[in-house]
């Protein structure tokens, strides 16, 4: 039997950092029980106590790299044979007059019962604007994902994914079942998707994922264009810019949807099709610069996953300029040529506009070897 109520010692005045409203003494409360895991001493994963469901809330985390891919891969092994698994388990008490509470119940009725699962994907804590993802559970099947965000920059995010996502469905991208506002946290919600992370993307994969986004309808100058503009403002006076970027403003392109974000960990390979789904639109973009999310791909990979440096980073990306799935994309983007200016205004994009919370010195690198080029 798991220990009385408790919470996260870091947390103690809002369970799960921030996302539901503590039980008053004496007030009706919704108990839950999960098996917690953490990464570095944080909060990752708080998955539901039952073990099938627990395996399936599991798919909300997409490791990348090989020891975290096996540690989830024994994880799952154990939850599925009914051997002992070595999480910590906690159960925290909500209060069931919380209106986010009540979001939940219209999405599931059930949800609220001591039996019926919950699984939370905490947000990076260091991060501004914390956002989280629920996945909720009926008869041991998944049923509705929700992405919460807690504090204003992360109710800006949200604010703007539903904005996107409202807006792309002329494009065929799902739009929200459910949207929930109050003080503490904003929220939408949507259906379940199924599969793991794509393993080994090709650049097959990508241009067939990219291409359909182009928008062939019209050329547009690059200064036109939000993401770039951007770029132009705030790096007009970066050497990198001067050098690479600023001969190229008035260059005509096609826009692209822009996911913003376009990395393995935002994918689901549905198992039965084979087919991209892409999902985690905050920073999507219905007039994007295109070529950003394909490089952002590359790189991000690469730095993130691979521990690439520099150097290793720039060849790989000179054999893409000359891959024929990625030189076809540029030919219909109206690239072709430019790539390397697009690189640069990328990067400058991720150091000056939108830092990662991780990888930032490697950006730097990259900027740097460029501009000695």
């Amino acid at each position: 039997m798991p220990s009385p109520a408790e919470q996260l010692p870091s947390e103690p005045a809002s369970p799960l950092g921030g996302l539901f409203a503590c039980a008053e003494d004496g007030a009706a409360g919704i108990r839950k029980r999960f098996r917690i895991i953490r990464r570095r001493g944080e909060l990752l994963l708080a998955l539901p106590f039952a073990r099938s469901e627990a395996s399936i809330a599991l798919r909300l985390y997409a490791p990348q790299r090989a020891a975290a891919r096996a540690a989830a891969g024994l994880l799952k092994l154990l939850l599925r044979t009914g051997l002992p698994v070595p999480l910590q388990v906690k159960e925290f008490r909500f209060s069931a007059a919380d209106p986010f509470c009540e979001f939940l119940s219209q999405l599931e009725p059930a949800w609220s019962a001591c039996d019926a699962g919950l699984g939370v994907l905490a947000g990076n804590p260091h991060t501004l604007g914390r956002r989280f993802v629920l996945m909720l559970f009926k008869n041991g099947s998944a049923i509705a994902v929700v992405k919460v965000g807690v504090g204003s920059e992360a109710h800006r995010l949200i604010d703007s994914e539903i904005s996107f996502l409202q807006n792309a469905v002329k494009l065929g991208i799902a739009a929200p079942l459910a949207v929930f506002d109050s003080i503490r946290v904003r929220a939408f919600a949507m259906a379940p998707l199924y599969g793991e992370a794509p393993r080994h993307p090709s650049s097959r994969d990508i241009h067939r994922v990219l291409l359909p986004w182009l928008n062939q309808t019209m050329r547009v100058p690059l200064s036109k264009l939000a993401g770039w503009a951007r770029v132009a403002t705030a790096c007009a006076d970066h050497p990198a810019w001067s050098a690479h970027c600023a001969s190229i403003t008035a260059r005509e392109v096609f826009s692209v949807v822009m996911h913003g974000d376009f990395a393995p960990w935002n994918i689901k390979v549905d198992p039965k099709s084979g087919t991209w789904q892409v999902f985690d639109w905050e920073r999507g973009e219905i007039m994007g610069v295109p070529g950003w999310d394909w490089l952002h791909f590359e790189i991000q990979t690469a730095i993130l996953v691979r521990r690439e440096n520099a150097v290793t980073i720039l060849k790989n990306l000179d054999r893409l300029f000359s891959d024929p799935d990625f030189c076809d994309y540029a030919q219909r983007a109206g690239i072709a040529g430019i790539e390397r200016a697009l690189l640069v205004a990328y990067l400058l994009h991720c150091a000056a506009i939108q830092p990662p919370t991780e990888g930032l010195a490697s950006i730097e690198s990259l900027l740097q070897a460029l501009t000695l080029k």
